[in-house]
């Protein structure tokens, strides 16, 4: 039976039970089980269970030349007809499906079907006709790359002379004057290897003669590179760091309550725009829908993307990306990610494989002895591992709080122990809804025993660290599927609760005001995991590639709680449906200023004079001079022309905004100031509070990923769509233009 997908492996079970008569007996027996382990170990013994859910050989996921020639085909048409963009994708395309050399002998294993005896004539061609749509796009760079790169797998001797010189024309266009002009002369080389005749390779000879003479005896100034102000390329935000937990400032503390469970604060008055925390994700997934368009590892758009060594599924940014992934998992799971995708099963299966894959075999497998780390737990005599200077949590709750330090008192990012201690809330749910994850667990723990996972091939991100395992009596030791089925379940049921999905911005081209995050992927952020909810949060989340970088969106008082957003804020989504849902999925009741006070909807918020607040937070009430809460009295009068002052230029800032000038920093200043006024003296809610605040988190967005993107589809071949790198430059000229 087919079960590729795992929506028709679950239901062949369920109906296996059904039929046995035995849904009752198997429910109590499962209800009883107490953790992830037995709950896989359980699912493994059934008796309807196949034998085989991934029939061996797995299905061809290797390149294809008869592909990669059909599709440069196509591209070879629509470059004829002037349909550049398009062309460029069908170019994209090929060049991933064509055969490709192996890295280099680090990376490259001997299992690779890619042998160094293979002509990659097919790839060669393919990066060649790409350069020729590069050449005409004025993208000169990525052009001598191409040219470059064709070269190097093998481009027929007979042709080099053409894409040479193009290669020559680009150089020259980019100011290298020098190199252009060698380039010229080593085309006579490879012109006595073509088939030309001799009155064309005359002609031919004396065109590149006179360029080669005239790139000697000019200085040609380059062109100003239109992405020199690349937003997106910028350095990820630093902050100084608190020593136990390094992915968070020091000015940002861990604490505890029964009611909240683990959260952070502030330690000391946090500033709107202030970073709290930054943090690379431990592990990620990008969605199937965005493969053929963004680099695998890094998430940014993948303009001239460089295939995977063996698979035509993902692409990446650069040779280092590949590398990188390649090292880090993918030389792991490439042979099953065709498998994975297709199953249907999901985002957040996606992410937990991607999970255990890149923390490995080696590193998983010490968590597997009777010395686990996973047993660990601070006593009340080694709380001093973590100084009280950074935390205040009564010792009788100190093991809940500690889950997931270290021995050495450090709660760390790159672990994956804070991974795996994440709430999974198993209690609260239902026998059916474990069951089917726990089937869910094992299908997946299949699909990974078709791979070199437990093999010789291991990922090397992380330290090996062997344990007592090798010390059991062989019939004491765990059955490691079992083990590697129950971190399954466990991330299953903690990633619903605490993975974060990964936005980048894009701006259109045409309106720049409509600039909106769109998902790409989901990642898993052990930090930012700790981080309760608010429908009204005072902290945003933006992301660099994969590193997510929180930001204050609001002032935070000290020993004032931190708050994001879990993607039902109150101004978008009515206090029913967000209760509804945040206690389907995240199991709590949402108790937050906004939920209490039943606060309306974006359209239904007050926009006229606002009530002001006294410095104790209470509304002001009528016309009078005298607070009702401190009795203090204080001149109503000059704090509305200090708020009018304050709206007149966040006025300013935000017409900016509009125009699409987003990353001026006195815009951002002005709008930051401006918040932190009607946070302190309006009474809320009040309309221009959430549009000040919108319009500085699309400042935000656009100093992290973001892209300038036309919203509508090329002219010529109505189809493709322009993305690109955000910079200021290019969208100040679109906007002067318009």
């Amino acid at each position: 039976m087919d079960f590729s997908e795992f929506d028709k492996f679950h239901k062949f079970i369920l109906k296996c039970i059904e039929q046995a008569g035995d849904v009752t007996s198997v429910s109590n027996r499962f209800a009883d089980l107490q953790n992830d382990s037995d709950r896989v170990a359980f699912v493994s013994r059934l008796d309807c269970l196949p034998t085989a859910i991934f029939p061996n050989p797995p299905p061809s996921t290797e390149k294809s030349s008869q592909q990669a020639k059909r599709l440069r085909n196509l591209g070879n048409e629509s470059y004829n007809k002037g349909h550049d963009l398009k062309a460029l994708r069908l170019y994209n395309d090929s060049i991933c499906e064509a055969l490709h050399p192996p890295g280099d002998h680090e990376i490259a294993d001997s299992s690779n079907s890619v042998a160094n005896s293979i002509d990659f004539e097919e790839l060669s061609i393919a990066l060649a006709n790409r350069s020729a749509v590069f050449y005409r796009m004025r993208e000169w760079q990525d052009c001598v790359s191409d040219v470059d790169s064709a070269m190097s797998v093998g481009y027929p001797d007979h042709l080099v002379y053409k894409i040479l010189e193009r290669k020559s024309k680009s150089l020259h266009e980019l100011g290298k004057c020098r190199e252009a002009a060698e380039t010229f002369m080593e085309t006579f080389k490879f012109l006595k290897l073509s088939s030309l005749d001799k009155s064309k390779r005359r002609r031919f000879e004396a065109e590149c003669q006179s360029l080669s003479d005239r790139c000697r005896s000019e200085t040609v100034v380059p062109e100003q590179d239109e992405c020199s102000e690349l937003i997106s390329g910028s350095v990820v935000p630093d902050v100084e760091r608190l020593p136990p937990i390094p992915a968070c400032s020091v000015n940002v503390r861990l604490g505890f309550s029964p009611d909240c469970g683990r959260y952070l604060y502030a330690a000391g008055d946090v500033r709107v725009g202030e970073v709290l925390a930054v943090e690379p994700a431990y592990s990620h997934c990008l969605l199937p829908a965005h493969l053929a368009t963004h680099c695998y590892r890094c998430f940014q758009p993948t303009r001239a993307p460089v295939p995977c060594f063996r698979c035509a599924r993902v692409r990446f940014c650069s040779p280092h990306c590949r590398r990188s992934s390649w090292r880090a998992g993918h030389s792991v799971e490439c042979p099953a990610l065709s498998r994975l995708l297709s199953s249907d099963s999901g985002k957040l299966a996606q992410l937990a494989w991607s999970t255990l894959v890149y923390t490995g075999w080696n590193c998983l497998r010490r968590f597997m002895g009777p010395n686990s780390s996973f047993d660990y737990k601070f006593n009340a005599n080694e709380v001093d591992i973590v100084s009280s200077e950074f935390l205040d949590v009564p010792k009788n709750f100190m093991d809940k709080t500690l889950k997931g330090f270290n021995t050495s008192g450090q709660y760390l990012s790159s672990d994956f122990l804070p991974v795996h201690c994440l709430v999974t809330n198993s209690d609260k749910r239902s026998p059916g809804d474990l069951f089917e994850r726990a089937l869910m667990a094992w299908y997946l723990v299949q699909l990974l025993e078709t791979t070199d996972f437990f093999g010789d091939v291991t990922p090397t991100n992380h330290d090996v660290t062997d344990n007592d395992l090798e010390e059991l009596p062989v019939n004491q030791r765990p059955n490691r599927a079992v083990f590697i089925g129950g971190l399954f379940l466990t991330l299953l049921q903690n990633l619903p609760c605490n993975a974060h999905d990964i936005s980048h911005l894009f701006v259109p081209w045409e309106t720049p005001v409509d600039s909106e995050a769109t998902e790409l992927g989901g990642g898993v952020y052990p930090l930012l995991s700790l981080v309760n909810h608010s429908c009204d949060p005072n902290i945003a989340r933006f992301y660099y590639g994969t590193t997510a970088v929180a930001r204050a969106i609001a002032p935070i008082r000290a020993g004032q709680q931190i708050t994001d957003n879990y993607g039902y804020h109150y101004a978008l989504t009515d206090k029913p449906t967000r209760r509804s849902q945040l206690n389907k999925q995240y199991y709590f009741s949402c108790s937050c200023l906004a939920c209490v006070n039943d606060w309306p909807l974006f359209d239904n918020l007050p926009s006229s004079a606002p009530e002001l607040l006294c410095d104790c937070g209470v509304p002001f009430g009528g016309s009078g001079s005298r607070c009702h809460g401190c009795q203090l009295t204080f001149n109503q009068s000059d704090d509305r022309k200090a708020l009018l002052a304050s709206q007149a230029k966040f006025s300013a800032g935000f017409n900016s905004i509009l125009a699409g000038r987003f990353g001026d920093t006195s815009v951002i200043s002005s709008l930051e100031n401006h918040l932190d006024l009607l946070h302190r003296r309006v009474k809320r809610p009040w309309r221009e509070l959430n549009v000040c605040q919108e319009a500085l988190k699309q400042c935000y967005g656009v100093e992290a990923s973001a892209y300038i993107v036309s919203t509508t589809t090329c002219a010529k071949c109505n189809e493709c769509k322009v993305i690109l790198p955000y910079s200021k430059s290019m969208l100040n000229t679109a906007t002067d233009n318009s």
